[in-house]
């Protein structure tokens, strides 16, 4: 195999790494922010204490400023009090791999913060929790 066939396979391998990674980078990417929204929609409302419990839309916030501080958060007033979900921008870090932080309370005694690692492939997703913060 002479150079310049050596040269085409490299461009090629480049190309095809390129075009996953911007595959993951914008359509994984989507389909992960929609897996979120779908997954943490309703929460848990009413007395959780021998009440009736009912189920309420948790809403989502689009900005906070350190979700990793769960005493900060509930101190400054940073968080509504009813149920509610956070989850920051994820960055494509290979092709189908993604790294985002969420955070949420959805009921009175439910609720996590942490970072994610995201193996998406072409509508399937598989998390793994690289670090938790807090739970509730």
């Amino acid at each position: 195999m002479n150079i310049r066939n050596k040269t085409k396979w490299t461009l090629k391998i480049l190309a095809t790494y390129g075009f996953l990674w911007l595959l993951t980078a914008t359509w994984g990417e989507h389909d992960v922010d929609c897996d979120f929204d779908r997954q943490l929609s309703v929460g848990d409302g009413g007395n959780s204490l021998g009440g009736d419990v009912v189920p309420v839309p948790v809403v989502r916030i689009y900005e906070l400023a350190n979700a990793h501080d769960f005493q900060e958060l509930e101190n400054k007033k940073m968080v509504p009090p009813y149920p509610w979900r956070y989850r920051r921008h994820g960055v494509a870090v290979a092709p189908f791999i993604i790294i985002d932080e969420i955070a949420w309370i959805t009921s009175e005694l439910g609720g996590e913060s942490e970072r994610r690692l995201i193996f998406w492939f072409f509508g399937y997703s598989k998390t793994h929790v690289l670090k938790a913060y807090w739970g509730v």
